[in-house]
């Protein structure tokens, strides 16, 4: 756990020394480097670094960049109907975060999630 690349977010970095991943938890476990050689793939926002929001009924959503997965389908995200926003404590909540193994040759987290529980989304 550390603030990879002055991002200002604490990130679980996993590298086998060609392909690196680093998840941030603080902004809903989103994946924010898959890179292969030292070239992130992944998109990261830089006017969102160090960012964290807290969720509430009127939450904007936040382009952090990254890799982020979503419950489906999109089109029952909002209680009556409607696809946008997504949920915001699962879209930038503060996950939970466990390493569950790490060795030389693999490396496992798991992130979960807090529950929705704001009104307009459950």
């Amino acid at each position: 756990m550390r603030d990879y690349k002055g991002w200002g977010w604490t990130s679980y970095v996993m590298s086998n020394g060609l392909v690196r991943l680093a998840v941030v938890p603080e902004i809903g476990g989103r994946v924010m480097e898959y890179s292969l050689g030292g070239h992130n793939f992944i998109y990261v926002n830089p006017r969102e670094l160090g960012r964290t929001y807290i969720p509430s009924e009127d939450s904007p959503w936040h382009n952090f960049g990254g890799y982020k997965v979503w419950p489906a389908p999109q089109a029952e995200w909002i209680v009556g109907g409607g696809g946008w926003p997504p949920p915001p404590n699962l879209d930038f909540g503060r996950y939970s975060c466990e390493v569950c193994v790490d060795s030389p040759d693999s490396s496992v987290v798991f992130l979960e999630s807090p529950v929705e529980t704001l009104d307009r989304w459950k």
